[in-house]
């Protein structure tokens, strides 16, 4: 049976562009205390010697989970969303949009070169429930849209997938108990034939405490049962695998900051300690626009090269083009070659843009960041410029 990890989310069969139900922003839903503005998760595999458990690789043993780094707004919602591999480099990252209300409207996807991967848009109704989500590929074409029904109590009783030509392509419904927690979950396909379901029960506190899933004729195939500390967080999961006849234990043990919030946590499956995940969080010591900075700093640093002449040149250049033809960033200055000549120079992020402060007769060159991996210079380094991820290899 394949290792599943379950630290932060509970894992669900299907993932759609609907956002998790009962919880008040992003921070509750992941049992965050506090005025939490980021939070990087970091992953290693676990060692044990001489009878302590100390830190071995990074990374996690499967595709499934990423070393990530999330900012919060001061509403408790993400609005970017980094993952990286087990060398530290970036994957993916997301970016997502809110409107006045306070509404998750959109949702942009960036593979590691900065090119966008997908958007997502999403529309509500009167109540302010999402209806529909459409997704695009990075061509802006319609990739599939889904749709969603609610019952009296503006719970989500049925979503429905479409593929781009509008036909139908799988059915979801929900059932909910009372208390409005989900108990029952039926996947059909554009038949209308189950393919699985899911059934939940809950403990009277309303912690998740069984998850069942079940085939297409109703056998169940796999049975996982939870246990949470006082601070609801889950110090135990045990799952049985009724198809291949074997069964996992899974248990957290968590370190506590002074706010109540886990930041380490070794993770040991059939009492073998396999993973240890330490998560920096940060509370409001720095401010939202700060930290955005902070990341671009991160994403920035390398070697651009100029792959073509902009038309952002300086008026007084009577060479008709720009000077610079590669600038390396580093964490806290650059270096690029001024007429064949290599020169050092501070540099300050503002907004979207570069200012690099060489002084004398350059002044300072203005570079926009327009993706992760291209910047547009002006002036005397006028020209596009690509990011060389050679360089990381």
């Amino acid at each position: 049976m394949n290792t599943r990890i379950i630290i932060l989310f509970f894992v669900f069969l299907v993932q759609s562009c609907i956002l998790v139900e009962n919880s008040d922003n992003d921070l509750s839903n992941r049992n965050i205390k506090g005025d939490v503005i980021s939070l990087e998760v970091v992953s290693y595999n676990a060692i044990e010697k001489f009878g302590e458990i100390t830190k071995g690789e990074a990374g996690w043993q499967n595709n499934q989970d990423k070393d990530s780094y999330t900012i919060f707004n001061k509403n408790g919602n993400i609005i970017q969303w980094y993952s990286y591999n087990s060398r530290g480099y970036l994957e993916n990252k997301y970016i997502y949009e809110y409107d006045e209300k306070g509404n998750y409207i959109e949702r942009n996807s960036y593979i590691s070169n900065g090119r966008l991967d997908s958007k997502k848009i999403y529309k509500y109704n009167d109540k302010g429930k999402i209806e529909e989500c459409n997704n695009y590929n990075y061509n802006g074409v319609l990739d599939y849209s889904e749709k969603y029904k609610y019952d009296n109590n503006d719970k989500i009783i049925e979503e429905n997938w479409y593929t781009s030509d509008g036909k139908l392509g799988y059915k979801i419904s929900y059932t909910y108990n009372d208390n409005g927690k989900k108990i029952k979950t039926i996947i059909y396909d554009s038949n209308g034939i189950i393919q699985t379901s899911q059934t939940n029960d809950y403990n009277k506190k309303g912690d998740l405490i069984v998850h069942n899933i079940y085939n297409s004729e109703g056998s169940i195939k796999t049975e996982n049962k939870y246990n949470y500390n006082d601070k609801g967080d889950i110090v135990e999961e045990y799952t049985f695998d009724y198809i291949e006849g074997t069964e996992q234990k899974l248990i957290n043990k968590y370190e506590y900051d002074s706010k109540g919030n886990w930041v380490s946590c070794i993770i040991y499956i059939n009492n073998e300690p396999k993973y240890i995940i330490q998560r920096i969080i940060g509370y409001d010591v720095i401010k939202e626009k700060e930290l955005i900075n902070e990341m671009t700093l991160k994403t920035i640093v390398g070697i651009y090269t100029k792959v073509k002449e902009n038309e952002r040149g300086h008026s007084l250049n009577v060479f008709g083009r720009g000077l610079v033809s590669e600038i390396d960033f580093k964490e806290k200055y650059c270096t690029f070659l001024y007429f064949g000549n290599p020169m050092t120079a501070e540099f300050e992020l503002l907004e979207n843009f570069v200012y690099v402060k060489v002084g004398g007769e350059l002044g300072v060159l203005k570079f926009e960041i327009t993706t992760e991996n291209t910047l547009e210079g002006e002036g005397w380094a006028s020209g596009t410029f690509k990011k060389d991820y050679s360089s990381n290899e």
